[in-house]
């Protein structure tokens, strides 16, 4: 009878063991159902300030209906990540959104469907190439042709719109490189002011580098410089009126110079004579200018006569030519 009974407890033993063991198994999980994702974002080419249509769809892979689920949008440019308003599925899974595209190059849209217990994450993008629009500044040149030494006054004016202010002004002489005379954001009249001495015949230029939204753009204008061409008598005995006096049988010693410095040049001497009422030619010569830029020669004239001499600097590639003044001058 024990042996009997301790045999009955046994097995009821081992049964309910196994019924614990059951019951503590895993159970396994039950794997989600796959989600597909479209994105196409209209026109593929726009322009900043159009309007973009987004629109796509939301499938699961077991053909139950996606209504009514939220597709998060996203907006990334040269800006950065920009969150757009959530669109939420319709009974066919279909969603729809519109975006105004402010900054220019490859917009890409990105959207998300986040997936629930059931259904898997899934996610779609577009792109959309953007241009930007046009900017304008404007360059206004005080003077087109300025004597060596004077200053030119100069105003760059930026067009409305732009996000960025800032504008530079350079100046490129004839022959040299361009450097920057001034660069700063505009003033209240969208105006920038700069003030420069040109050397030599130069190119101002004023430059917009663009911003987001708009395009760089350039404008310029070019002022010519005027050499100064001087010319001095010397060694006159007297003076009278205008006229320099000298004796009967001297040489009038002249001397021309230029600024700014041309040495090699050759000037343009030329002496007149007053003969039966009116100047007339009386001689004309060409003389080279020394590493100081100064031509010397003399004048040797009738006596009682009146002369008059000038000399004169053509123009040339980087400079405009000058003539000096008139000096007169008598031998007695």
């Amino acid at each position: 009878m024990t042996s009997r009974t301790s045999t009955i407890r046994s097995l009821a033993l081992a049964g309910a063991l196994a019924v614990a063991l059951q019951l503590a198994a895993p159970i396994a999980a039950r794997a989600a159902t796959g989600s597909t994702l479209t994105l196409d974002a209209t026109p593929a080419t726009a322009t900043v300030g159009d309007q973009i249509g987004l629109s796509g769809q939301l499938t699961f892979a077991d053909a139950s209906s996606s209504e009514g689920q939220t597709i998060t949008l996203t907006r990334e440019d040269a800006a950065g990540s920009t969150p757009l308003p959530d669109a939420v599925t319709d009974v066919n899974g279909n969603y729809s959104a519109t975006d105004t595209v402010d900054v220019g190059g490859t917009v890409t849209y990105q959207a998300s469907f986040t997936g629930t217990t059931d259904y898997d994450p899934a996610n779609a993008s577009d792109t959309v190439s953007v241009t930007k629009l046009a900017s304008k500044v404007s360059l206004a040149v005080s003077a087109k042709a300025v004597t060596y030494g004077t200053s030119v006054h100069l105003t760059a004016h930026l067009g409305a719109g732009t996000e960025s202010l800032v504008v530079a002004i350079s100046a490129k002489p004839d022959g040299g490189s361009e450097t920057l005379i001034r660069k700063a954001a505009v003033g209240g009249h969208r105006d920038l002011h700069a003030t420069f001495t040109p050397s030599k015949d130069t190119t101002f230029i004023a430059r917009y580098d663009g911003d987001l939204s708009h395009r760089a753009s350039h404008d310029q204008g070019v002022t010519r410089v005027r050499v100064i061409v001087r010319e001095r008598l010397s060694n006159f005995v007297a003076k009278s009126g205008r006229y320099h006096i000298y004796k009967r049988g001297a040489r009038a010693p002249c001397l021309a110079h230029v600024i700014p410095n041309h040495k090699g040049f050759a000037i343009r001497a030329t002496l007149q004579m007053f003969v039966n009422g009116r100047w007339r030619k009386s001689a004309a010569r060409s003389f080279r200018l020394n590493g100081s830029s100064v031509a010397g020669f003399a004048i040797r004239g009738t006596p009682n006569v009146n002369f008059r001499v000038r000399a004169s600097l053509p123009a040339h590639s980087d400079h405009l030519g000058d003539t000096s003044p008139w000096q007169y001058l008598r031998f007695r």
